[in-house]
């Protein structure tokens, strides 16, 4: 079984372990049992995970079943379990099935859900639950209090406002915190929007400019034609302002296909090919009869030596 197929197990196993835990609110012990029991292949996935997994989730169906007080089949199941499996569970595994342990103790057996809320509260402070200890001390002191041990219960409600006290200022600070991390993710996120209009104004700028700069190229080409001028000269004015509007032309519409290619190669290539397939043409096109333009309306001078005239006719 590769691992693909793995991940798909326990993607669908987690789905029907919620579908099935949401029907609790819905149905009582017996029914969910059958509902279990009907699932096979539900089942024997809790039966692959190790010894005990099924017995806890039998546990789990008599503690939180709708309508029934089978408290003592709960405690028999999780008791089990807890014999099978307790100490390869992680801590907050271990936290859950002894919240669950000691809620199904509290109904009769209350030496027993104190010793498991004692169990509970020493796995809490390993991990500075806060919220979990002051909690679960609430508990014990209620618990004590019914037994009418009041040193203990006093002990406890001392505790319960400590913890509690303590879990309201790590809320506190962590709330704080938590502002400090969204204002500074917003200052953030303003830097850059104001870095990229900032880039954005120096490319616009840009694009003007050399916009104006080939603007400028060509009124200098028109003007030339009134002055004694060499063709080379005019040649080499003219050749530069058209290589300069076509690539212009080029970079306008490279920057335009890219919100459709999304810099993808191959993609731009082709543009790029085309482009250039009409381009090309055009250049040499357009640049050839405007210097014949200019020539046959006897608008070009020389300048060479002898300084004589060109006409062509």
């Amino acid at each position: 079984m590769n691992a693909k197929t793995e991940n798909d197990i326990r993607v669908i196993m987690s789905y029907k372990r919620l579908k099935f835990y949401a029907q609790f609110e819905k149905a009582g012990s017996d029914s969910m049992k059958r509902v279990l029991a009907s699932d096979t292949i539900f089942s024997a996935y809790f039966k692959r995970l190790g010894p005990g997994y099924l017995d806890w989730l039998s546990g789990q169906i008599f503690l939180y079943g709708r309508g029934e007080k089978h408290k003592d089949s709960a405690i028999y199941f999780l008791k089990k379990a807890k014999d099978a499996l307790f100490m390869q569970l992680v801590i907050s595994e271990k936290k859950n099935f002894l919240m669950e342990l000691a809620a199904a103790n509290s109904h009769g057996h209350v030496p027993e859900a104190i010793r498991n809320y004692e169990e509970l509260l020493t796995l809490q402070k390993q991990t500075s639950d806060w919220s979990g200890m002051a909690e679960t001390s609430k508990a014990l002191m209620t618990f004590f209090e019914s037994k009418n041990d009041f040193k203990k219960a006093y002990a406890y409600g001392r505790l319960y406002e400590q913890y509690n006290s303590m879990y309201t200022d790590q809320s506190r600070k962590n709330d704080i915190e938590l502002i400090t991390l969204e204002n500074d993710r917003k200052e953030k996120v303003r830097l850059e929007e104001q870095a990229l209009a900032s880039k954005l104004r120096s490319y616009n700028l840009q694009y003007l400019v050399i916009g104006i700069f080939i603007f400028t190229l060509f009124i200098i080409l028109s003007l030339l034609g009134f002055y004694r001028v060499s063709i080379s000269a005019i040649r080499m004015v003219g050749f530069f302002s058209f290589i300069s509007f076509f690539e212009f032309i080029t970079l306008l519409s490279k920057k335009w296909i890219t919100q459709y290619t999304h810099g993808t190669p191959w993609q731009d290539f082709l543009f790029l090919i085309g482009l250039a397939f009409v381009l090309l043409p055009a250049h040499h096109r357009v640049e050839h009869w405007v210097i014949m333009y200019l020539t046959r309306r006897q608008l070009i001078r020389t300048t060479s030596t002898g300084d004589t005239e060109y006409t062509k006719d």
